[in-house]
């Protein structure tokens, strides 16, 4: 079988569906059959990580236009991976793929590793917590003791002069960066679908999605939905509205204290605490 992850076609192209696309994959191996995947640039990249074979040319590949927002607004009970399996027409279960990075990229990132990894970027803005909340948790994250290490592509100086860093590293850097790490914090987007993957909890901050649905095969992520509003876990259906596609409301109502609270419950007493406050001394 030969399914399209590139993203010139589809609606599945991006990181948490490459991601999703490799458990896909792994499902179908391990049942017996054969997969290859069409896909360039860093989408390729990712799904060799996850030893997934990249295929030469796009011909009889399959893909979906069927979105997940179609599956809640029919009253569906599929997860978001079942979904997508279903819609490519593939009947193994998905299975957790294995990932191999190259020795240097497993050397350097888990040197980078963390008590927290932040991912705070994302793609779609209305499934993106807002930047100085991130900002904010960090900082209390800090102040309590524990390394934390925002990721980014780009330097963003929001949060490059406060905060330690990794800029635009490789996905086999990240991945080893990710499994030395304690936790994973960021939206309900790509890296907490590659983070609980790699076998590192994730804490995902939900607005209009639903975390059940799009984690349900992924124990190691714990979806934060303080659900405020009833509008919560909309998947951007009716009362979905105009403002609602620069921000979501219920994210803004999701304060850096509330997900600190459950980061530190989460991640236990930070193992340098008392070291950390005797240096501040």
């Amino acid at each position: 079988m030969k399914i399209y992850a590139d993203p010139t076609k589809g609606w599945f192209h991006g990181l948490g569906d490459v991601v999703c696309f490799a458990w896909i994959g792994e499902g179908i191996r391990q049942a017996g059959g054969e997969v290859e995947f069409f896909a360039s640039g860093w989408h390729a990249e990712v799904l060799k990580l996850f030893r997934m074979p990249i295929a030469g040319t796009p011909d009889g590949a399959v893909y979906t236009d069927e979105g997940y927002e179609k599956c809640v607004a029919k009253g569906s009970d599929q997860n978001y991976i079942e979904w997508i399996a279903e819609h490519l027409g593939v009947k193994d279960k998905p299975v957790r793929p294995k990932w191999i990075p190259n020795p240097t990229d497993r050397e350097y990132g888990r040197r980078a590793a963390a008590d927290v990894l932040i991912f705070p970027h994302g793609v779609w803005s209305p499934r993106i917590w807002p930047k100085p909340y991130f900002v904010e948790l960090a900082w209390y994250l800090k102040r309590e003791g524990y390394s934390v290490r925002i990721v980014m592509k780009e330097r963003d100086y929001a949060f490059f002069m406060p905060f330690s860093c990794i800029v635009g590293k490789s996905w086999a850097f990240m991945a080893s960066a990710i499994q030395a790490s304690k936790l994973v914090i960021g939206n309900d987007s790509g890296p907490a679908h590659f983070a609980g993957t790699i076998g590192t909890k994730t804490l995902a901050i939900h607005g209009p999605t639903q975390g059940a649905r799009i984690y349900g095969h992924l124990p190691e992520v714990i979806s934060f939905e303080k659900k405020s509003l009833p509008c919560a876990g909309c998947h951007c259906l009716p009362p979905f509205r105009d403002s609602c596609s620069i921000g979501c409301h219920q994210l803004y109502r999701t304060f850096p204290e509330d997900v600190y609270e459950t980061a530190v419950s989460i991640l236990g007493p930070p193992v340098n605490k008392g070291l950390e406050h005797r240096k501040a001394a």
